[in-house]
Formats: structure tokens, sequence, C-alpha cells
């Protein structure tokens, strides 16, 4: 730039109109053009080329400034005679071992120039020479400094000794009384500096001197935030274990670890986890006092090879980015948000469906990932399976309650997006029409409004609603019928509920709920329905509930506020983490889970409403006794009768552990073992009949 200047201020020179042309002028003129295109294009004299000098050259000359290793003085003669624009010169001369270095750095047309160019240098050099001598004062070193200075006019001597790594020149209290300053032009500090140039030394060495990490630049970077882009080693180098920036957020609300992401820097993204930075970008840092087995989970993941790298630049969590259901469940253990947006506004599940990663899905789905978030384009994950024609897909989100008319913002429902899929395989046309049944047998809508793509299995006038996965023609009549007859007594049978509501609320109204493992799903997803039927949580519309087994622990979780799909997820954990190998099963998985969810030391009491009994047998005794968990007084305690038995009492609400009310009534015979109670009771599980 400054090359193209000089030519261009030549060139107004010679051509102003103002100019008086005689031979003599234009003969000048000429001189001046030619040489200040000579200068620019590297040919001639270069006024701010560093030149090696003889400093006994200078012994004769009138200095006109002289102020410490700094000369201004006039230019000789020869030096005149090459470029007649220039007139005086900057000198920096040091005697070093006993010999005297001298350069000239500058040379200018008037003597004012070269004293503004001694100001600036002044600043840089002088504590840059007394500090490392040699190694500044050369011919190649100066010239990179001053070139770069000029660069970088807002740069103070720290941030110029951070760039070129000058080790020594840290100690001069000079420098070190810029190491907190910021540079005017982009906010930087010189720790921003040290970091930007990966120079682990030099970040050593200023952190010593006192630099502190709690700064940021004009955009709120911090140099943690700079390091995250770098390399390990530079974050090491910081040593920012548990500290407070960890997690700070620059202006576009970044956090470090999310720079890490977006630059797919993987090896970041763990090491900056095991030093406390927080999964979910908040900007509370990790408490290091934290659960150890936190910290050996943190371990694990992060040996874990199964974090896909193809969906880092996008930001997000880790779950974002998973390959496997032993690594989602560990994301989800150290508290990954499962509902996280990246910077598509899409949660881990909109990723995970474009990767058809299904267990990772399946596993999010039951422990807390809303299924109808909609990124930026009002796309749902259920929009995207039925775009892709995924029959699996669709069934997991139909069933965990994917909305299945939802529209995106160009009002594409699901249906809409699998009837307009274009596809030439047989194959997958077979499992798009699928797809289409599976969706309109669960009620999606055909397009209320025609768009552009609407096929025969959307359109308003249609009529193709898909192919059924499995068909047996000869039960085809009987399916038929039977489906009639459930909808008209679902109907009549909820037209009375409604009908006769005022009745119903003067009246003990029960929930049973019976065991079976992992049947209880089936009861989960009837749950969801009578639920979206009456609009209101389950456990709001009955007075009494009462359950065994996997039905009492379903009890007892609507009792204490859970939602169903609270339950639902309990039971696929049950399936992954306890119905495991042979019978009988572990009892510790299953009690860990328990605890977990209920509490280790909740307590019956602490449910007030509704009423909830929890069926179990007490097998230490013949003929063996039901018993009842309740959340309330028994009726005998309430008539002040005592129990005639010779064995222990049983515990009253307020003693009684919930998760162990829920382990002894889930002790199925051949399933898991009996439980023996503080109380020294065994007790087994007892059909939910019994409530009767």
């Amino acid at each position: 730039m400054d090359a193209l200047e000089d030519v261009m201020d030549a060139r107004t020179e010679l051509l102003s109109d103002d100019a008086v042309i005689c031979e003599d002028s234009l003969h000048v003129k000429m001189s001046q053009f030619f040489g200040k295109l000579a200068r620019g294009l590297g040919w001639g004299p270069q006024p701010t080329k560093v030149n090696s000098v003889n400093w006994n050259d200078y012994a004769n000359r009138a200095f006109t400034l002289v102020e410490g290793p700094f000369i201004i003085a006039p230019l000789a003669e020869d030096d005149i005679k090459e470029d007649p624009n220039l007139a005086f010169e900057l000198i920096i001369h040091k005697e070093i071992n006993s010999s005297r270095n001298a350069y000239s750095l500058l040379r200018s047309c008037t003597e004012d120039e070269a004293k503004k160019a001694y100001e600036a240098y002044r600043k840089i050099l002088v504590p840059l020479v007394d500090s490392c001598g040699k190694e500044v004062l050369c011919h190649n070193v100066l010239q990179k400094i001053l070139d770069f200075h000029r660069e970088h006019t807002s740069w103070h001597v720290a941030h110029i000794t951070t760039h070129f790594g000058f080790l020594e020149a840290l100690k001069n209290e000079e420098v070190l009384s810029y190491l907190n300053v910021p540079e005017a032009e982009e906010g930087l500090y010189p720790l921003h500096v040290a970091v930007e140039n990966e120079s682990e030394k030099i970040i050593a060495a200023l952190m010593a001197a006192g630099a502190t990490l709690d700064v940021t630049d004009a955009k709120g970077n911090t140099p943690l935030h700079v390091a995250a882009t770098k390399s390990v080693a530079v974050i090491q180098a910081l040593k920012v274990k548990f500290h407070t920036v960890l997690n700070r957020k620059n202006h576009d609300q970044e956090t470090p670890l999310l720079l890490a992401a977006q630059c797919s820097k993987l090896e970041n993204i763990k090491h900056l986890i095991q030093i406390g930075a927080n999964v979910n970008h908040h900007e509370e840092v990790v408490d290091p006092s934290t659960n150890p087995s936190y910290w050996e989970k943190v371990e694990k993941l992060c040996q874990s090879k199964d974090v896909s790298s193809k969906d880092l630049h996008k930001g997000g969590n880790l779950l974002h980015w998973v390959k496997t259901r032993e690594l989602c469940d560990l994301c989800l253990d150290i508290g990954c948000d499962p509902n996280l947006l990246n910077s598509l506004h899409q949660t881990p599940l909109h990723v995970l469906v474009l990767r058809n990663r299904m267990q990772c899905i399946v596993t999010l789905l039951c422990r807390g990932a809303k299924a109808n978030c909609a990124d930026q384009e009002g796309i749902t994950p259920l929009h995207m399976a039925a775009g892709l024609c995924s029959t699996t897909l669709v069934q997991a989100f139909i069933v965990f309650g994917g909305e299945i008319n939802a529209e995106n913002k160009r009002g594409e429902t699901p249906r809409h997006l699998a009837a307009a899929c274009k596809v030439e395989d047989k194959m997958k046309a077979s499992e798009r029409d699928r797809v289409i049944y599976l969706l309109h047998t669960v009620g999606a809508k055909r397009c209320a409004v025609k768009l552009a793509a609407c096929s025969d299995g959307c359109v308003e006038e249609g009529n193709f609603n898909g192919v059924p996965l499995y068909e047996k023609p000869l039960l085809r009549s009987r399916w038929v019928m039977d489906e009639q007859l459930y909808r008209r007594q679902t109907s009549e049978s909820i037209r009375w509920q409604l009908a006769n509501r005022n009745h119903l609320q003067r009246t003990g109204r029960v929930l049973c709920l019976d065991g079976g493992g992992i049947k209880g799903l089936v009861m989960t997803q009837m749950l969801f329905v009578l639920e979206e039927v009456l609009g209101r949580p389950i456990q709001e519309c009955f007075d009494w509930i009462s359950g065994t087994s996997t039905g009492g622990f379903l009890a007892l979780m609507l009792c204490m506020g859970k939602s169903v799909q609270d339950v639902q997820s309990l039971y696929y954990n049950l399936k992954e983490k306890v119905f495991v190998g042979g019978r009988p099963y572990e009892a510790g998985p299953l009690e860990e889970i328990l605890i977990k969810e209920f509490g280790e030391d909740t307590v019956m009491s602490t449910i007030k409403s509704p009423r909830v009994m929890v069926t179990s047998t007490l097998a230490d005794r013949l003929p063996p006794d039901l018993h009842l968990f309740r959340n309330y007084e028994s009726p005998m305690s309430v008539l002040g009768m005592q129990e005639d038995s010779v064995f222990m009492h049983t515990h009253p609400p307020d003693k009684q552990k919930i998760w162990l009310a829920a382990r002894c009534s889930g002790a199925a015979p051949t399933y898991f073992r009996t439980v023996k109670k503080e109380d020294g009771s065994k007790r087994v599980h007892q059909s939910s009949g019994d409530t009767w």
C-alpha cells in the first residue's frame, strides 16, 4: 500500500493543474516522479528500510537530536542525490561487546517526520534493546519489528515483545507495565497475542509475570476463547482448571467449549470438559468437589472414540455428536441437556435422525428429550424421519408423543413430506408407503391446503393411505370390525364420562395398575391417550392409585408428580440395565435406579395426594399376608387397634422409604430375590387385584 501511495502521489504532483511547467521545474518533477515510482516498485532507496551504517561516518555530522541510543542527523550528500526528497535520517546505535552497532531506521523529508518516528520507535525499541541487546539490535530483526509496528500502530511494547517471543524483555519494568493493558483497535491483551501465536513458553512467562486470565478483547473473547481454537497444549499452558473464565461467554454468547466445537477441535472439547467446562455452555463452573463418579464418567467419556466430528462445527453439546447408546448415557449422566440447540436451532434428536442413530434416539427420548422441538425452519424430528421414509424412526417418535400434524414454516406436515418423497428404488418406495400408513393409522390429517408437491397420499381429495407393515388377508375383515367396535365403545365411554363429570367428582375414583415387567410400557401408552383425552395429568383424575411390581413403580412416580413420559423413561432404563441375562436378575441395578428416581430417604408420607397403595406380601409367615404400603394411616391405626401378631410390626408411612416400598413390590418370584426389610420381614410382590 505504501508503494502504491508513493506512485500515486508522484503522478498527482506531475499532473497538477497549478504546476508551473518550465524546463527546470519539469526536470525536477520528472526526477521526483521517477524517484517515487522507483521506491514504490522497490527499485530505489526505501525510506523505511533498515540499513546497517558505519558509526564513524557520523562523526562530523551536526545532530539535531540525541536521546539515548537515538540520533537524528542530516543525510549525507550522496544519499540526497539518490532521492532529493529525503533530508534526515533516524539512527539507533549501541555498544555491545565492545562493538558499536548502528542502524539507519528511517529517512524522511523533514526533521518533524523523523522526530515523530523517534517518539513511536523509542517506546518499542529502548526496552527491547536494553533487555535483549544483540538479539534485537540486528538488521533483520529490526526490520521485522518496525514493519510489524507500522501495521499495528496501536500495539504497546508488551504486545510486540509477546508477538516476537523476546523472553528476556518480559523481565523489563517498562514492558511489564503494559502486561494487562489492551491495545486500542481490537482490545487485545499481550496474553491474547501469545495464545494466538501458540507460544507456550511466552504464555507461561506472561502468567508468571502476573498476566490475568480474566480479560476480554473488543469481541468479549478471553485468552481461553482463543486457546480453544488452537491446541490442547495451549489450553494447558493457561492453567485454567476450575477457573471462572472456563465458561465465560463472549459478545456472541459463545463459550470456549462452543468455539472449540465450531472449529472441530474434538481433543480440545474433551480437555475443556475434564478441567471443569460446563457441557451445556452455562456460566457456572463444575464444582471440583462434585461426586467422584462424575469425574470417572467424564474420564471414560474423554477416552471414548465414539464421538463424531462431522457435526462439531454446528455447535451444540456432546449429545449432538455421539455415535453409540453407551456414550449417550454417559453424556446424560454428566448433565448434558438433551434439548440444547446448536447453531442451526437443532436439538440432538434432529442431528441423530439425520445420522440414523436409532439407539441414541430412543435413549434420549427415554431420558427427557422433547420429541416436538422445531428448528429454525419449523422442522421437528418427526418431519425429518418422515422425509427420510424411515419406518422405525417414525414409529419411535409416534410412541414418544411426536405431533403427527405439526406444520413447518412451509406448511408441510410429516404425512405430506412422506407422501411427497420421490424414490425410484422399489424397497424405498415400499418403506415410504408403510410410513404413510403408520401416520394415517394414528390420525395424521391430509393437507388442508394443496401444496406444490402434494400427492395422492396427502392431498385432501386423495384416497391412498399407505400399505400396512404386515397384512394377512384372511384377518383383514376381523381387524376392520375390531377397530370399528373399539372406536364406538371408546367414544361412548368418553361421552358418558364427560356428561357425568360432576357426579364422578363426588365418588371415589381408583386407578389400578398391574405388574408384568416391561409390559408396563403398554400401560404408559394407554395413560398417554387418557391424558390427551382428559386434557390434564392422569394423577389429577383419580382419588386412589394402586399398583404392584412395575405397576407400583408407575403408581408411586405418578403420585410424586412425575409425568407419564418420566415413567416411560424408567421402563426403558429397566429394560436396558436390569432385565439383562437370565433370571433371577441382579437386584443391584434395580435398586440404584429406584434410589435415583425416588430419593434414598424420601418416605411415603411426603406424598399428600392422591392416596397411593403399593401391594406386597409378607413372606416370612405362613400363610403369607397381604401388605399395603400406604401414604396414609391404615384403618387399624385410625381405629386405635393394635396388630395382634408375633411378628415384627411394619413401618408407618412417615418411616417407610418410597424406594424400598417399590423394591418390595417388585420382588416377583423367579425375577428378583425376596427383600429383607429393616424391620426383619421378608417381602415379595402381590397382585394389585387385592386393591378391592
